[in-house]
């Protein structure tokens, strides 16, 4: 999520169990110089703990990695990348994540796209869908920021387009 995905996080995330079946990793692009208290914002919610991720974390169920700011978040087989991100158009990039996440885990991935300006997460989610993933996105008719989500659905095949209301439902549904 990008623009408007703070407000998006704080419904989704409140509506998943507090023992979610598995992990978390969330790329909200935040600007570099900022403190973000977005992992204590969502921690409060009740659903799974948040936390900026320290590079080299083990993943573990029940749990939010999120990037910290000025980093891209990866994945590397079970364990978490926290890498300085270098010049580029959306930080944290959810492109790298996905693809990370779809190269450690092929059909296992979820990628979720929410509201959010640009098209970081479109690529991501292509090599999610490459790798057998599911691909979940924000109805941009929903969205605060639509774009985001109306690239991915332009650009990839798409399982599940809905309203943000549906898609802590459904990621209960598909972790089982």
């Amino acid at each position: 999520s990008s623009a408007g995905g703070v407000q998006a996080l704080i419904p989704l995330v409140s509506a998943l169990p507090r023992h979610f079946a598995t992990p978390i990793c969330i790329a909200q692009h935040t600007p570099p110089l900022l403190k973000s208290s977005l992992p204590a914002i969502l921690t409060r919610l009740g659903g799974p703990p948040a936390f900026h991720s320290p590079d080299g974390a083990q993943l573990l169920a029940g749990a939010i990695f999120l990037a910290p700011p000025a980093h891209n978040l990866s994945v590397s087989g079970e364990h978490v990348v926290v890498a300085p991100a270098l010049r580029q158009q959306s930080c944290p990039s959810v492109n790298l994540l996905f693809a990370s996440a779809a190269s450690s885990y092929g059909s296992g991935v979820i990628g979720v796209i929410l509201t959010g300006l640009l098209s970081d997460g479109t690529v991501g989610l292509q090599a999610v869908k490459h790798a057998g993933g599911t691909t979940i996105i924000q109805d941009p008719l929903s969205a605060a920021y639509p774009s985001m989500p109306k690239s991915a659905q332009d650009h990839c095949a798409i399982d599940y387009c809905l309203a943000l209301a549906q898609i802590a439902p459904l990621l209960r549904a598909l972790t089982g």
